[in-house]
C-alpha cells in the first residue's frame, strides 16, 4: 500500500498526533514530547504497511461524497499515517476511515486513486498510543559503553569499579582490599539493561521542570553512577515510595514505574561483587 522503509513518520489516531524521526536504525519520538522510541514498534508499523494487501476495492475514482461516506474526508480519518521518505523527504499518506465488519477499515493511499478495504491485522499495528511507541527499556543502550560503576545504597557508597586494561574484566577502586567478581558486575549491567518500564508516570519538558520530590527521589534508596568515558557520566536512581518502585535517569525528564524487585536486582552486596584479596 505505502512502500516505505526509510525516513520520518507521524501517526494520528483518535485525535492524538505522534511524530517520530529515525537516524540510522534508531527512532526518536519528537512530539507530543521528546523521548526515546521503541525501535521495533516503529519498524513493525513500516513492515506491516509495506506488506499489507488490499482486501477489496470499493471506489476506483472516488468523489468527495464517497470520501465523506467512507470516513475519509479531511479531519474525519480514524488514522492518518504520514511518511517522509529518503533524503528529499518525499511524503506518503495512508488514511483509514470508517470501520467495517471484523475490524476492517476503508482506506485511501495518497499515491493511488481507489478507496479500498484494509484488514484488521494491519489496522491494529497503526492504532498505537504514545506509551505503546515509547522505549520501555530506557537503560538498555547504556550497557556497552560503561567504563565504571559507582553504587550508592541508602546514602552509602557500596563499591566503585572500573574496567581493567582488557576492557572486559573489572577492578575495584573502592574498597581497595577487594578483588572484583567480573561475572557479577557484568550481570548487574545486564539487569539494568533489561529493566523494563511498567508505566510512564511523569514527564516534563526538561529536567528542572520534572517533579521528582513527590516520587521519593529527594532521598533515593539507590543511586548508580555509570562512567561512560571521556568524562561523561549517567546517573540512575531507584526508589520505593508509597508501595511502588520508580526509576529515572538524571539526564532524562521522565519517571518510570518498574517491577518491585528492581531495587534488589540492582543493589548487589559487596560480597556478591567481590572477594577479599
Amino acid at each position: 500500500i505505502v512502500k516505505a522503509k526509510k525516513g520520518d513518520a507521524w501517526i494520528e489516531a483518535g485525535g492524538q498526533q505522534i511524530t517520530a524521526e529515525r537516524s540510522g536504525a534508531v527512532w526518536h519520538i519528537t512530539a507530543p514530547l521528546q523521548t526515546a522510541a521503541d525501535d521495533a514498534a516503529f519498524d513493525e508499523i513500516l513492515t506491516r504497511v509495506s506488506n499489507a494487501r488490499i482486501s477489496t476495492f470499493v471506489h476506483e475514482i472516488p468523489t468527495a461524497a464517497n470520501m465523506d461516506e467512507m470516513g475519509l474526508a479531511t479531519g474525519d480519518e480514524f488514522v492518518h499515517l504520514s511518511l517522509q521518505i529518503g533524503e528529499d523527504k518525499e511524503e506518503k499518506h495512508l488514511f483509514l476511515g470508517a470501520k467495517q465488519d471484523q475490524g476492517d477499515h476503508f482506506a485511501f493511499d495518497s499515491g493511488r486513486k481507489p478507496i479500498f478495504v484494509i484488514d484488521s491485522t494491519v489496522v491494529r499495528y497503526l492504532v498505537k498510543s504514545l506509551d505503546d511507541l515509547r522505549d520501555r527499556q530506557p537503560f538498555e543502550r547504556l550497557k556497552e559503553g560503561v567504563q565504571g560503576i559507582d553504587l550508592v545504597v541508602a546514602g552509602e557508597t557500596r563499591f566503585r569499579a572500573q574496567r581493567d586494561s582488557t576492557g572486559i574484566g573489572w577492578l575495584l577502586t573502592y574498597p581497595l582490599d577487594r578483588q572484583a567478581n567480573d561475572w557479577r558486575l557484568n550481570d548487574l549491567l545486564t539487569a539494568l539493561a533489561q529493566l523494563r518500564v511498567e508505566d510512564f508516570v511523569a514527564d516534563a519538558e526538561d529536567i528542572l521542570s520534572l517533579n521528582v520530590v513527590d516520587y521519593g527521589f529527594a532521598s533515593p534508596q539507590l543511586r548508580m553512577v555509570l562512567h561512560m568515558g571521556a568524562g561523561e557520566s549517567v546517573f540512575v536512581e531507584v526508589v520505593e515510595s508509597q508501595g511502588a518502585v520508580y526509576a529515572r535517569r538524571a539526564d532524562v525528564p521522565a519517571i518510570f514505574a518498574v517491577p518491585q524487585q528492581s531495587l534488589q536486582d540492582l543493589s548487589p552486596t559487596l560480597d556478591e561483587v567481590s572477594t577479599l584479596v
